[in-house]
């Protein structure tokens, strides 16, 4: 972030400045632009262990209470006429609804709580449900609207952080629910796509921009159709390129620093020996 910043004339204050408070958008340039979402995962995690703690000693109900917090935040602008995407979409005060119902559903499908989303009705159900919920997001908004200039007063955009992480989450669960066997030939480039998609997240605007500029800011004429042209130019030309470049970012930065994990399950263990072995 801090290199992309230098390097395409973004502001290195307020990377800063979003990575230690609540603030808005850093300032990365356009290359980099995807990184917004960092310093947002960066503040839950730091706040991610004291949630656990809430969890596990108030339930819940806490979590529920703090998912109405922030939904009333943002109702309070909503009426105050201001722009409640930016609280909603570009911050945590939008974004921990859809942590905290992670952890929710987590939580339910551990207690076996969640088998009426099982089967294919359920998993079927949530596809159809983030389909309809996000094109009528676009219909009220458009997809090429610049979110910068064109302030967001729908009133969708009060619960759409809430649309969003309750989609989701449906679609997870009964995903894992669901009794099949994935063919090997279908798993395992899924499993590699998965494996690198934090890099191809971070990198794809790179390869994005390149393309563009390679081919002119046109889409590759494989027929008639613009709308397939451009399915069929990010799919089989841009797709292809982010996840080489996605590879290389991940087996040279990425992968190298997961070899430090512990698996966290064996560290009350390994804590339990050393003490025995001390004491001993």
């Amino acid at each position: 972030m801090f290199v992309a910043a230098t390097a395409f004339h973004g502001d290195l204050f307020r990377i800063i400045e979003q990575l230690v408070g609540v603030v808005g958008v850093s300032e990365t340039g356009d290359i980099f632009a995807a990184t917004w979402s960092i310093p947002i995962e960066f503040q839950f995690y730091l706040a991610f262990p004291f949630l656990t703690l809430l969890l596990a000693k108030y339930g819940s109900r806490q979590m529920l209470a703090l998912i109405g917090f922030f939904l009333v935040l943002r109702i309070g602008l909503w009426f105050a006429g201001k722009d409640v995407n930016h609280l909603g979409y570009w911050s945590i005060a939008g974004r921990a609804d859809q942590f905290i119902v992670g952890m929710l559903s987590a939580r339910l499908y551990y207690q076996d709580r969640v088998k009426w989303l099982g089967g294919w009705g359920g998993f079927v159900s949530s596809i159809c449900l983030i389909a309809v919920c996000t094109q009528y997001f676009h219909h009220i908004y458009g997809a090429d609207y610049p979110w910068e200039q064109q302030p967001m007063l729908h009133w969708f955009s009060v619960v759409w952080p809430d649309v969003q992480a309750f989609m989701f989450g449906c679609l997870i669960l009964s995903f894992l629910q669901l009794s099949i066997k994935i063919p090997t030939l279908i798993e395992r480039p899924l499993l590699f796509v998965g494996t690198v998609s934090f890099s191809l997240y971070i990198m794809h605007r790179m390869v994005e921009h390149g393309l563009a500029l390679a081919l002119n800011w046109q889409l590759v004429q494989f027929t008639s159709h613009q709308k397939i042209n451009a399915l069929l130019t990010c799919t089989l030309v841009e797709l292809p390129l982010a996840l080489i470049v996605a590879w290389v970012a991940y087996y040279a930065v990425e992968k190298p620093f997961h070899e430090f994990k512990r698996d966290y399950r064996t560290w009350g263990d390994a804590s339990h020996k050393e003490k025995t072995n001390s004491q001993s």
